[in-house]
């Protein structure tokens, strides 16, 4: 017996509602099928032209009318109104209010988790069928939805879809806006004068193929990342693909950044680290710790000038070595700090690997950077 499901219109949307009715419209004439909820997700100025245009105007209740006089079930259905539940606004980067516009990348970074947690809820209701219109806001808008529905979707469930509309009846200009093909409404162009009748537009409903990964990667992890970037980054990991960290070495003043951000290490852990990058860097891998250790008890043997060298490593030079615990406990310390630097810490495995486990270091030797600032 074929499997029942609830459907669910999910569309991102800037200050044009006309995709929504219009993906509507085209959902049930082309398709026969009457989604039970509605929801968007936009900007705060997209949800006031959705109040203006499809509350404040009628736009909506003209479409349910005009399904309902064509025979379409709509009793029960199409659950949308202007309150939060239906209209849902991006959240800020620093989450301290709603998003007005995707201007930057922190922005769009804010829009991608936002997504993506919204779409989960969905696709982990083995009851629910979604149905992602990408037509509306701006192209970041879309890209992003496509990329969560690539991460998420499920086989044979959801959809992902765009909605076309032949000319004048696509341009924001007409006066009034074309919502769908409404009897009796005639539009004019701004320009020209010229009256068309909404009747006559074309709408086509467009089934976009992408490709679902959810397959791939739902076994591997027993709990979903916070982000949509960790995510896209586990998951590339799993491809081979996953874009490591850029790690900034100071010799000159033993500091570590991981992407900007400093991280907080002993002269001992820096000693090891550098050590570590060296060989990375030189193309010699490492099987045990020991070997780091010998290179490290040579570091601090050697005769050093005082007046040149680096003040930390006449620090270091001065410490006690002991190579058969002391290189395991620094690298497992390293391990627990360069992990906090960001959602995704399974980078450092490769960076700095249990060797007990058979790991080998695989961190590519271009996102290792060894500087002397002044």
């Amino acid at each position: 017996m074929a499997q029942s499901y609830r459907t669910t219109l999910l569309a991102v949307m800037g200050i044009s509602p006309a995709i929504l009715t219009e993906t509507v419209w085209a959902l049930a004439v082309e398709r026969r099928l009457i989604p039970e909820e509605v929801l968007v997700l936009t900007t705060t100025s997209g949800r006031e032209a959705i109040r203006t245009k499809l509350f404040h105007q009628g736009g909506w209740n003209r479409l349910l009318k005009h399904l309902a006089s064509q025979g379409f079930g709509v009793k029960n259905r199409l659950r949308f109104g202007p309150s939060n539940n239906s209209i849902r606004v991006f959240s800020r980067p620093d989450e301290t209010g709603e998003l007005e516009d995707l201007v930057s990348s922190h922005d769009s970074r804010a829009a991608g988790d936002f997504i993506l947690r919204v779409l989960r809820g969905y696709t982990e209701d083995p009851e629910t069928r979604l149905i992602a219109s990408l037509a509306g806001g701006r192209k970041t808008m879309s890209a992003l939805l496509t990329s969560c529905m690539t991460l998420l979707a499920r086989p044979h469930v959801d959809l992902l879809c765009h909605v076309l509309v032949n000319p004048p009846y696509d341009s924001p200009n007409l006066r009034p806006p074309f919502l769908f093909p409404e009897p009796g409404m005639t539009h004019r162009i701004p320009d020209s004068g010229v009256a068309v009748r909404s009747v006559d537009a074309r709408i086509e409903l467009v089934d976009v193929p992408f490709v679902r990964l959810r397959q791939l990667y739902r076994d591997r992890f027993r709990n979903l990342p916070p982000s949509f970037s960790t995510l896209v980054d586990q998951v590339q990991g799993i491809l081979g693909e996953r874009q490591m960290p850029e790690v900034i070495l100071d010799e000159s003043r033993a500091t570590v950044e991981i992407d900007g951000r400093q991280v907080k290490v002993t002269k001992a852990e820096f000693a090891l680290l550098l050590i570590v990058a060296r060989r990375l860097k030189a193309g010699r891998p490492w099987s045990s710790w020991h070997e780091i250790g010998q290179e490290l008890d040579s570091l601090r043997q050697k005769e050093l000038d005082r007046r040149n060298d680096p003040e930390w490593l006449c620090q270091f030079k001065d410490r006690r070595l002991d190579v058969k615990s002391d290189v395991r406990k620094w690298a497992s310390s390293l391990r627990a700090k360069l992990g906090k630097t960001g959602d995704d810490p399974s980078w450092v495995n490769d960076l700095l690997p249990d060797l007990k486990k058979g790991d080998l270091p695989r961190f590519p030797a271009q996102r290792l950077r060894i500087v002397q600032k002044a």
